[in-house]
């Protein structure tokens, strides 16, 4: 018993360590079954999943933040904080992200050109 005890204390680090290698072909592929799309008066992610679809939908007045993270050729990340219902405090909600998109400033300027109320 005493020789498998270095198999079993490696073990973990090898499945972490497995787990960060394919991470970011994992998340290429959950980015290319996600649609963004922005309205006059929301955000719309829709993602394809296993089991079906899922639908999130967050309108202008409940966004508390909005992140970004660009990229040299234009595309990036985008990540909206939900403002909770009935909550104005800008640490309650949780956050949306969307990845892989291929104009994320744009999407981002559209989004903000909302929430300024110029979208209106």
């Amino acid at each position: 018993m005493r020789g498998d005890t270095p198999f079993v204390i490696a073990l973990p680090f090898v499945a972490f360590g497995m787990l960060f290698m394919f991470l970011p072909i994992i998340m290429s592929c959950r980015a290319a079954r996600t649609v963004l799309a922005i309205t006059t008066t929301r955000v719309v992610v829709l993602r394809q999943r296993a089991g079906g679809h899922a639908l999130r939908s967050v309108t202008f007045p409940n966004i508390a933040a909005l992140e970004t993270h660009r990229h040299p050729d234009g595309s990036g990340d985008l990540s909206i904080r939900h403002r909770e219902p009935n909550e104005n405090d800008y640490e309650s909600g949780f956050w949306e992200s969307m990845l892989g998109i291929p104009d994320v400033g744009r999407a981002e300027a559209e989004i903000r050109r909302h929430l300024s109320g110029a979208g209106r």
